[in-house]
């Protein structure tokens, strides 16, 4: 690009300088976007596409975010007894946005207080979408029968909160894992039939999982009854 300026336009001091700059300018490239959609189901969602302040109103996306190596800032609390063992530390430090029962309900406030730009759950607890919406963009993902749901729901929320180049590594951990278990202990393990009762949503409500649940897929992983380890 040429341009030219006269003498006297440059003796003038910030005139002249400003002039340089502008002819010197090449095109301008264009800023990268800083949301995108985000599929749910039938839906689309806009969400950034590098979200800072994630809030998880679910243990299933909590507990993906922290498999993923990144924290929320607030989290929903259902009661420290159903915090797994490994991430209780992290979670006991971070905000909660729930009165520390298993269902119990949102704090909306506490929760627009965190300024979050996304917003995770899953559609079973049937979370207000509407309202939570209007504080930030809102995912509920899908929550299915599936035996491997937690794998599902890990894919899921890598890709919303932009950590897909972890997933290999940490699926190769699980399987090396897995593999591990089922080699040191082959032979308690080969006579081992389990089945995993759970109760304390409701009075008098109990439920039992096998080695299809979601619960039960990763014990069985570990080759604990009769399904074999994982292939190398």
């Amino acid at each position: 690009m040429r341009c030219s300026v006269d003498r006297r336009a440059f003796l003038a001091g910030g005139l002249g300088l400003v002039t340089l700059a502008a002819c010197g300018a090449g095109p301008q490239a264009p800023a990268p976007p800083v949301s995108r959609d985000f599929r749910v189901g039938d839906a689309v969602v806009q969400i950034p596409v590098n979200p800072q302040r994630v809030v998880t109103i679910s243990t299933f996306t909590q507990d993906a975010m922290f498999d993923l190596g990144t924290d929320p800032v607030g989290v929903y609390d259902p009661g420290e007894q159903y915090i797994l063992a490994a991430y209780r530390q992290r979670w006991a430090a971070i905000p909660k946005v729930s009165g520390g029962s298993a269902g119990g309900a949102l704090d909306l406030e506490r929760i627009a207080s965190l300024t979050p730009d996304l917003i995770l759950g899953i559609d079973a607890q049937q979370a207000p979408l509407d309202r939570l919406s209007r504080i930030a963009p809102t995912v509920l993902l899908p929550f299915t029968g599936s035996p491997t749901i937690w794998r599902e729901l890990t894919d899921e929320t890598a890709d919303a909160v932009n950590r897909t180049g972890v997933l290999d590594p940490l699926a190769g951990r699980y399987t090396a894992r897995a593999r591990a278990i089922a080699q040191q202990h082959a032979a308690v393990l080969e006579r081992t039939r389990f089945a995993i009762l759970q109760g304390g949503f409701e009075p008098g409500a109990f439920w039992l999982y096998g080695p299809g649940s979601s619960t039960g897929a990763v014990l069985a992983d570990a080759a604990c009854g009769s399904r074999p380890a994982p292939p190398p």
